[in-house]
């Protein structure tokens, strides 16, 4: 793997080429992914728009399924307080035949773009109070919330909002 800087950020390429940082965007790695976190207030998408853009570089939503992969994300949102007060999302979202519904059997359903499903066990700490909930049937999607204080909580959310995103490249 070849380590290179740019702009005061490291990112590394081997068979992914992490983007390289511009003034509203920053590359963070961790040992198998880069993260991409898109800020810049004239690129801002709803979830599915954002889905598409991070697939379209090569990309995916970031899937946040191992505690290195959130701490990362965290570290990297903490250390960067000047990033625009938006919400990021997640590559995490209820299946799409169950948008805008209750959940079934009360108990949340989220699964994360590979397939897998949200390990509650994993996830737990990271959720702000009372999320998720699925307000009023129609939070179908995962973001951090993009306040300017030291935890960015997680939330579930509506996937119509026009927000920031957060896009994983395979390192692997």
């Amino acid at each position: 793997m070849n380590g290179v800087t740019s702009n005061g950020y490291r990112y590394y390429s081997n068979r992914v080429t992490c983007p390289v940082p511009t003034m509203d965007s920053l590359v963070h790695v961790q040992s198998s992914s880069c993260f991409q976190v898109i800020s810049d207030n004239s690129i801002l998408k709803n979830w599915t728009d954002a889905r598409d853009a991070c697939d379209n570089e090569g990309g995916r939503l970031a899937v946040l399924d191992t505690k290195g992969k959130i701490d990362t994300v965290i570290d990297v949102m903490r250390d960067n307080t000047d990033f625009p007060q938006v919400g990021f999302y997640l590559g995490a979202h209820r299946p799409m035949d169950r948008w805008n519904t209750a959940w079934p059997n009360g108990e949340q359903d989220y699964i994360w773009l590979n397939g897998q499903p949200l390990d509650p066990d994993l996830t737990a700490p990271y959720w702000k109070d009372s999320d998720p909930n699925n307000w009023q049937d129609g939070q179908n999607v995962i973001m951090l919330y993009g306040d300017q204080g030291i935890s960015r909580p997680w939330v579930d959310d509506n996937a119509d909002r026009i927000e920031g995103y957060i896009c994983e490249f395979s390192l692997i």
